[in-house]
């Protein structure tokens, strides 16, 4: 059964599929299972034509926020604001930029829809954000112990651009090298 649900993971062109792929292939104790996944990373990776550390790179999931590192929230009439801070938290405010520790409980005028998926993108974006922060940290801490490299376009588009990693690798010390010269 896992391994048929390995298979249809693969089909899911997500990232965040992709990602949960990644880490059955890397890190899951049962070997069966995870060569089963590693199957289906590798076709995945072939089929796209990247490496698997480019797969991993270029499928990063941003937990819903864009690319300034906010989610907007809305209740309809009242508007709220999720953003990442550079300890990878979520810190939510209102319109006025009054920092909350929790959405509101709905008003009367408040539409009723909207503040479900307001709460609902709220409570997933944070649970999120705390799995992207231990798998990273643990796949950048890899990265330097293998001394991986990546070329400049790449690191910046995938790794600096991206809403969420940009915070990780802004507290790592990296360096360009030319050949033989750094």
């Amino acid at each position: 059964q896992c391994k048929a649900l390995i298979a249809m993971l693969s089909t899911i062109d997500h990232p965040s599929a992709t990602q949960f792929l990644l880490s059955i292939a890397n890190r899951f104790r049962t070997k069966g299972i995870r060569e089963e996944a590693e199957k289906y990373v590798s076709l995945l990776a072939e089929r796209k034509g990247w490496t698997l550390d480019e797969l991993a790179d270029r499928t990063l999931p941003t937990a819903g926020f864009e690319d300034d590192g906010a989610l907007a929230l809305s209740y309809g009439p009242r508007q709220f604001q999720l953003r990442v801070t550079p300890n990878l938290e979520a810190a939510l405010a209102d319109s006025d930029g009054k920092p909350l520790k929790t959405l509101p409980a709905p008003r009367k005028d408040d539409d009723e829809e909207q503040v479900k998926a307001a709460k609902k993108a709220f409570t997933a974006a944070k649970s999120e954000l705390k799995k992207f922060a231990a798998m990273q940290t643990t796949r950048l801490y890899e990265a330097m112990c293998t001394q991986r490299t990546w070329t400049v376009a790449d690191w910046r588009t995938y790794l600096m651009g991206h809403p969420l990693m940009k915070f990780l690798c802004q507290r790592l010390v990296w360096a360009v090298c030319d050949g033989d010269r750094v």
